[in-house]
């Protein structure tokens, strides 16, 4: 038997995006002996991941710019992240990695370098009835996903074989939004709808950060403006109570103004 695939629900409609640049070069992740955990990095500058485990053993990975490396640890690790330049990123923040008792098959555990990689892990329906959606990893650091599909540049297939009986079933499909590199990740945290999206424009907003580091004289930053301009709004209006209560709009916007003077 096999199945056509329904619409496929994505977590967010990026609409009318424009990305400047070629075509991202990123490593392709496929079925095999792939290391567990796969360092994920979209900004323009290649980084060092330097992770430090309990006992002092330490792991360096070396991340190219707008690409993926892959490395074998586990348990809590120390980690610190620079550019090329010796820029640091993070500066001996703890990660906990998935102990290697505790792993499963076709899972991965992604580090996204400063959530800076645009990705999603998308179903893709097969059958009548059945139940799509998706998850995105822009702005997240770590986080595990199984998928029965991979991590491909090419689309899942258009149709599937499936046991005799059965209406249909998903593909878990984890891919790259768009160019996949920091700036489409953060038009799609910003893009996201405000009753689901406060968690994410503060991601975008501390993803800016990092590329203001990263890549200070990066052009592609400044075009941000208008869009951290509507974030200030968005962010004030949706902290009326809690723990952020009482933060002026204008606080938010100073703080933004300081941190991307050439956005605004």
């Amino acid at each position: 038997m096999s199945s056509r695939p329904a619409p496929r629900r994505l977590l967010l409609v990026i609409a009318g995006l424009v990305v400047a640049g070629g075509a991202a070069a990123f490593f392709l992740l496929r079925a095999g002996g792939e290391p567990y955990t796969q360092f994920t990095n979209g900004l323009e500058v290649a980084v060092q991941v330097t992770l430090t485990d309990a006992s002092g053993d330490t792991t360096i990975v070396d991340v190219p710019a707008r690409g993926r490396a892959g490395a074998d640890v586990a348990d809590e690790q120390t980690v610190t992240i620079k550019t090329a330049a010796g820029v640091t990123l993070v500066d001996g923040k703890k990660a906990k990695f998935s102990p290697r008792d505790k792993r499963k098959e076709r899972c991965h555990q992604y580090y996204n370098v400063v959530g800076s990689a645009a990705i999603l892990a998308e179903d893709v329906v097969y059958g009548i009835g059945i139940k799509g959606g998706g998850r995105l990893l822009s702005g997240q650091v770590l986080t595990t996903v199984c998928h029965t599909w991979g991590f491909e540049t090419a689309e899942p297939p258009k149709a599937i074989k499936t046991k005799e009986g059965n209406l249909g079933r998903n593909l878990t499909w984890i891919h790259y939004v768009g160019e996949g590199d920091w700036y489409v990740a953060i038009q799609s945290l910003l893009g996201q709808k405000p009753e689901m999206g406060d968690q994410d424009r503060i991601r975008a907003w501390n993803l800016a950060v990092a590329v203001s580091k990263a890549d200070p004289e990066n052009t592609r930053l400044a075009s941000l403006g208008p869009a951290f301009k509507q974030a200030c709004h968005d962010i004030v209006d949706m902290f009326k109570t809690g723990p952020l209560a009482g933060k002026a709009e204008q606080d938010c916007l100073r703080n933004t103004r300081g941190l991307f003077p050439k956005a605004f």
